[in-house]
């Protein structure tokens, strides 16, 4: 088990189950770690008989004050919580792999892979994956996001969300990428994120508005994986966008104004990457340049001779007779946009 110190007073564990030991000290120690590592404390107990000579749980917890994010990765297993009435926190929990998974919460509820939903842990529950299980689950303290008992007690009473489309389009990549480059200086970040995309479910699912401000790190991250989406197209530019989002032109900027790099910035290192990568690639030897510039994203080739001179300091003739610098510029480029 490793944990790192993140900025913002955050903090990052990763568990592995240590491999100098038997079966059976593997799923004690497994047991003990993951029963202590929430809240609400789990006891977890044998599916399908001992374990294996290859049981091999994961975890990663992230947390800060009042945000917090487990995803773990289970062999089969069961878990049983008592409740806790007390907690006052909002739980979102993701199954990204649920071959045959059984919540009970209190109800036995079945559940596939890719089922989103809120927890309840104020009452008795637990889960049976005897077949393993891959999920992620984010726990908010519901005064971050301005609920009282009864909106909350609404949401507990909200079916199987993966269809949503804040759900599908926001929360899950958000979720699945948490653990983006630079995650253990950028704590504080990472959890706005995480508020936010909650905060624009629970707005949309309640059908109230939502404080402005909280949604702003949620709206940047949408922007950038639109732009990420959609970068190659020649066409792209700040007003479109705008009308993606239905938000005026200078909306758009003002997120984005406190940010390390502009959106402009963010789209042509994008387009960038996408040349090198292009000009480096042998199966592109004999492709025109005008037609990789094109296939970057960039409007002419003049634009795509300015960037690569102006981000990297490579020309083009540079970045294909001297592969390693043009390498190692995307992975500098690379870096710099969380990739």
């Amino acid at each position: 088990m490793t944990a790192l110190q993140a900025d913002g007073e955050g903090r990052l564990t990763q568990y592995h189950v240590p491999q100098d030991l038997t079966a059976e000290q593997k799923f004690d120690h497994w047991r003990h770690w993951y029963g202590s590592a929430v809240e609400t404390p789990m006891r977890l107990e044998r599916q399908g008989g001992q374990p294996g000579p290859s049981f091999s749980p994961t975890a990663a917890t992230f947390g800060v004050p009042d945000v917090s994010l487990i995803e773990v990765r289970n062999e089969p297993v069961a878990g049983f919580w008592s409740g806790n009435p007390s907690s006052h926190d909002v739980r979102l929990v993701y199954f990204r792999h649920a071959p045959s998974v059984t919540l009970c919460a209190p109800e036995a509820l079945p559940v596939q892979t890719g089922y989103v939903g809120f927890l309840d842990v104020a009452r008795n529950g637990g889960f049976e994956a005897p077949a393993g299980l891959h999920a992620f689950q984010v726990n908010i303290n519901r005064s971050r996001l301005d609920l009282d008992e009864r909106s909350y007690s609404r949401l507990l009473r909200q079916q199987d969300l993966s269809d949503h489309p804040l759900v599908k389009g926001f929360v899950v990549p958000s979720l699945v990428n948490w653990k983006q480059p630079g995650l253990g200086s950028e704590a504080a970040g990472v959890a706005d994120i995480l508020k936010s995309v909650v905060a624009a479910l629970v707005s949309s699912l309640l059908q109230v508005p939502a404080d402005g401000s909280l949604l702003e790190p949620g709206r940047r991250l949408a922007i950038r994986q639109y732009v990420k989406a959609n970068f190659r197209n020649r066409d792209l530019d700040p007003d479109g966008i705008a009308t993606h989002f239905k938000i005026s032109r200078r909306t758009l900027f003002h997120h984005f104004e406190n940010e390390a790099m502009s959106l402009s910035s963010y789209v042509r290192m994008l387009r960038t990457v996408m040349a090198l990568q292009l000009l480096t690639d042998p199966a592109a030897r004999k492709m025109p340049l005008t037609d990789i510039a094109n296939a970057s994203g960039f409007s002419s080739l003049q634009s795509m001779r300015r960037a690569l001179k102006e981000t990297t300091g490579l020309t083009i003739r540079d970045a294909r007779q001297h592969e390693s610098l043009a390498r190692t510029s995307i992975a500098k480029l690379r870096e710099s946009l969380s990739l």
